[in-house]
């Protein structure tokens, strides 16, 4: 059985804090992950973050790439795999999903430049913000050379297609709830959470899971939770694997072709991006 966890970096307190945590963490058990990084303006704890979005990203903000780089770049001092998520986090969860092209382009190519302004290298894969996805992304994936992506919610690697546009860039989607959306059932609280997620993990998806945390919640006030779930994981002989290292197991197979569709998810508040029917 075999485990990817995610690990999203979208603030400067989760940079800062929860990255250097989780890097430990990681370490102590022995776990290879793939962490996404926003490297952007912070508005996540600015004094003015009441303002109406369309104002607030117009006031000069700290960047996440900037101000937390040593370390951001300690992350792949310890090897782990690296892509990027959107510049502007916040903006893209709200507009992705109706979003064109220059707006889409914008934001990865903004991206792109910080990443390779920190690391002097390119990132292996684009993840995006809350599963919101639209047809120039994966359109730019393509184009701008991912190995593989993480965009979307669903149960096995494949090529995308959507709206009539269809990608040659690999998705291998986010196929466990997260904590939030555990959480969100009332049966569920911090103690047991640990045990539902194992629950909903015993099954045998043919490229493996794919755990999705944030480094500011899961880094910091849920580290505890952490920690039991990696344990809860290895005392059962998983495998912790890279998104990277999940592609690679696929070997020479191509992926099959599907659909991207919306659904909703229980414990998620709106619709976000998920794997749907097999194109034939």
């Amino acid at each position: 059985m075999r485990v990817c966890i995610k690990v999203e970096v979208t603030s400067i307190k989760g940079a800062e804090q929860g990255v250097p945590v989780l890097l430990k963490l990681f370490e102590q058990h022995g776990v290879k992950a793939s962490f996404q990084l926003s490297l952007g303006p912070d508005y996540s704890s600015h004094p003015l973050k009441i303002l109406p979005w369309y104002l607030l990203s117009c006031v000069p903000a700290a960047k996440i790439g900037e101000q937390a780089k040593e370390q951001l770049k300690s992350i792949l001092q310890e090897s782990h795999e690296i892509g990027i998520g959107p510049f502007l986090p916040a903006s893209w969860r709200r507009n992705a999903a109706y979003a064109d092209e220059v707006f889409t382009r914008n934001d990865l190519m903004q991206s792109l430049e910080a990443f390779q302004h920190l690391f002097d290298s390119p990132p292996s894969f684009f993840g995006a913000v809350d599963w919101q996805v639209n047809p120039h992304l994966l359109k730019l994936e393509e184009e701008l050379g991912f190995n593989h992506a993480c965009d979307v919610r669903g149960k096995m690697a494949f090529l995308p297609s959507l709206q009539d546009v269809s990608s040659g860039c690999i998705q291998i989607p986010t196929t466990l709830p997260t904590i939030n959306e555990l959480l969100a059932n009332p049966s569920v609280n911090e103690h047991n959470v640990h045990e539902f997620l194992f629950a909903v993990s015993q099954r045998v998806l043919p490229n493996g899971e794919v755990f999705c945390v944030n480094a500011e919640q899961e880094g910091i006030e849920r580290l505890v939770i952490m920690e039991r779930i990696i344990v809860m994981w290895k005392g059962s002989q998983w495998e912790f694997k890279t998104l990277g290292e999940l592609v690679q197991s696929i070997g020479n197979d191509k992926p099959p072709w599907h659909q991207v569709g919306w659904a909703e998810v229980a414990g998620h508040a709106g619709h976000v991006a998920m794997q749907s029917l097999k194109v034939v």
